[in-house]
């Protein structure tokens, strides 16, 4: 259980880093394909669930697409909030 755990939290600091490399995205998918074995092994009757199926794409997603912080959605979630605060009456204008 607390190497799955220790595999879990390398992904979660590897993942949103600032720079990626090959050498980068080859460790989280194998930090990843460790990760979701060992709930295999640990926990037969667990069902892979669709969030885990996206996890391996991550490092694909990393290629194409560059360091997560500048595709997260973050920052347009809490616009949202910002303009879900603001008072109009329903109305445009």
């Amino acid at each position: 259980m607390l190497r799955n755990f220790v595999d879990l939290a390398r992904i979660a600091t590897i993942a949103p880093r600032r720079s990626t490399s090959f050498a980068h995205r080859e460790t989280l998918h194998r930090y990843m394909m460790s990760y979701l074995q060992g709930i295999k092994v640990m926990y037969p009757e667990v069902n892979i669930v669709p969030n885990h199926h996206i996890m391996l794409h991550l490092p694909d997603f990393l290629r194409d697409f560059g360091p997560v912080h500048s595709i997260w959605a973050f920052p347009y979630e809490r616009l949202n909030g910002i303009l879900q605060s603001i008072k109009t009456n329903n109305r445009f204008g």
